[in-house]
């Protein structure tokens, strides 16, 4: 009798096999790539990436300061990426299937201003909205389906000003996050070349499964890339990045940081030659930064990082939005079990990470403060 349960295994393991060979694959026309040592080592619990268990110590110590914030509008918006903030005060959202909501602020109450959403709704079409930016009368948007674009909060007029780039077009299949400089120039973030897809349920687009979907295949195929307001041309300024994530100009627009997502880090991409007297610049000790040179800004980070934005003292407020897993580095040597679980782990992954989140305040040159 002590037979049956290993057959029933080898029974269901066969059965799951055949399954999964028949369907089709995921990626699209490859299975999951071999990942080499060097981006194992950085992965979590490599000896290059961040430790694990996470080493919540010092600055990164656990507090509850996050618990006595305020939420608002969490039956009314659902899944909005950020937060923008209009001229005149206005908080600006958008949600999952594409609506803009503004929030007005009201009288204070209890010492804490109070907010009412507007009736009237702008709409960017369809497809899933992640990070976004206030410029005047303009909302700028990385739509993840539709690429970069932008749209008039008076008149809610839209302009899609980047779906793809280079020679012959290269689409953004995953824009992620942006920021804008003093010209107008727009520096975003397509994450991956693996589309999002609608979630065949809920019927938003999934960026989730898009995202879990991309570290199984093990691809480094998230940019960091320029739109040229003048030119209307879009630029690839940085590639071969493990899902490029938030985006975030320094106070001066020398470097410009990106979130790369699957190693725990921040990059640094400079926009110009650095300023290295009295120890500016990249502060690694090593050579001064060029325009071009990419370097890391902050790495080996306890918590898996998503948005990036700049502080009003020239620093950088960090968004961790889950807890280390040591799975991507155990799983790198093994492309075809990646494969197959590309099947399985998107419809279970939701449901099995919980409520985690911080915030890593860092100062201007990326050191971690709080």
């Amino acid at each position: 009798m002590r037979t049956l349960p290993a057959l029933t295994i080898a029974l269901l393991a066969a059965f799951v096999h055949r399954c999964c060979l028949r369907m089709a694959d995921p990626f699209g026309d490859v299975a999951g790539l071999p990942i080499d040592e060097a981006r194992a080592a950085l992965f979590t619990g490599g000896p290059n990436g961040s430790a694990f268990p996470a080493a919540l110590v010092g600055v990164f110590e656990s507090n509850r300061r996050l618990r006595g914030a305020t939420l608002l509008f969490t039956e009314e918006v659902v899944g909005s990426e950020c937060v923008g903030v209009a001229p005149n005060g206005d908080l600006l959202m958008l949600d999952r299937n594409g609506f803009v909501f503004r929030a007005t602020p009201q009288q204070r109450k209890g010492g804490a201003l109070a907010y009412e959403l507007s009736k009237e709704r702008h709409y960017v079409g369809p497809g899933r909205p992640l990070g976004f930016h206030v410029a005047g009368e303009w909302l700028y948007v990385c739509c993840s389906l539709k690429g970069l674009l932008r749209l008039h909060l008076g008149s809610g007029a839209i302009e899609l000003l980047s779906g793809a780039t280079g020679s012959p077009p290269s689409p953004l299949a995953y824009a992620n996050d942006l920021d804008l400089d003093t010209s107008g120039a727009v520096y975003f973030s397509s994450s991956s070349d693996h589309p999002v897809a609608l979630h065949p349920l809920a019927g938003f687009y999934d960026t989730m499964r898009g995202y879990l979907l991309t570290s199984l295949h093990g691809g480094t195929t998230g940019r960091l890339l320029r739109y040229d307001p003048a030119s209307r041309r879009t630029a690839v300024l940085l590639e071969g990045i493990s899902y490029a994530n938030g985006v975030a100009l320094s106070a001066d627009g020398a470097w410009v940081a990106v979130v790369e997502t699957n190693l725990n880090r921040v990059l640094r991409f400079w926009l110009r030659d650095a300023d290295c007297r009295g120890g500016g610049g990249g502060g690694g000790g090593g050579a001064c930064p060029r325009a071009g040179d990419t370097d890391v800004l902050i790495d080996k980070l306890p918590g898996i990082p998503d948005g990036i934005s700049r502080a009003p003292d020239g620093g950088f407020w960090l968004a961790l939005v889950a807890p280390l897993s040591p799975l991507p580095r155990h799983l790198a040597a093994w492309p075809r079990l990646r494969t197959l679980l590309s099947h399985l782990l998107p419809w279970v992954a939701p449901f099995a990470v919980g409520s985690w989140g911080a915030v890593v305040k860092l100062d201007e040159r990326g050191r971690p403060v709080e």
